[in-house]
């Protein structure tokens, strides 16, 4: 009896607890209905950001090797300048020593004009070794980089030596090769936010 009775004690606590039951039961399902909702947004949110960081990474990836490309070359160039300046200086000296050698020259055959002259022509050959005389004087007198030494060859013709220069400098064997930046990558900002 004692059994009767505690059943039954349940029996009404049951009953009497059924409509809070029963609101916890739907609060409980909301509850879950809002957590399913959001773990779908995040999860959108994840697939979103994964695509996000697949472009991002294509997008790095594309700009390192112009960047390395673009450096190379900037590296190229800058051996070709400095192959043109030197070039540029060595044809100045030239220039240098040319024109002291003509300006000799010019004054020893004046020399050799003025005293032929005042021996009244029996020094003709006076002029010739006047003239040879000057230029030699003038050549002699020629200084800088250039005295010495054979003209540089041109510096187009180098360039396959300063493509290895500058890719040796990077580390490199060959030129980069890159493939072109994807078009998203120019809309990667508006997409981040």
């Amino acid at each position: 009896m004692r059994q009767w009775l505690i059943a039954v004690a349940v029996a009404e606590l049951i009953v009497a607890c059924s409509p809070t039951t029963a609101g916890r039961h739907d609060s409980l399902s909301l509850s879950i209905s809002r957590d399913e909702r959001r773990a779908a947004a995040l999860r959108a949110d994840i697939m979103r950001l994964q695509r996000l960081q697949t472009i991002q990474s294509e997008c790095v990836s594309a700009a390192t090797c112009l960047a390395k490309f673009e450096s190379v070359k900037a590296d190229i160039h800058a051996e070709l300048a400095k192959c043109n300046g030197e070039l540029a200086n060595w044809e100045a000296c030239n220039a240098e020593r040319t024109s002291k050698t003509a300006k000799g020259a010019g004054l020893g055959c004046l020399a050799g004009w003025a005293f032929a002259a005042a021996t009244g022509g029996a020094a003709a050959p006076a002029v010739v070794i006047g003239c040879g005389g000057g230029g030699l004087l003038g050549h002699g007198s020629a200084s800088g980089s250039c005295v010495g030494t054979i003209q540089p060859p041109p510096c187009g013709t180098r360039q396959p030596v300063f493509e290895t220069i500058a890719l040796s400098r990077h580390g490199l064997a060959q030129m980069p090769q890159c493939q072109p930046e994807p078009p998203i990558c120019a809309q990667l900002d508006s997409l981040l936010r």
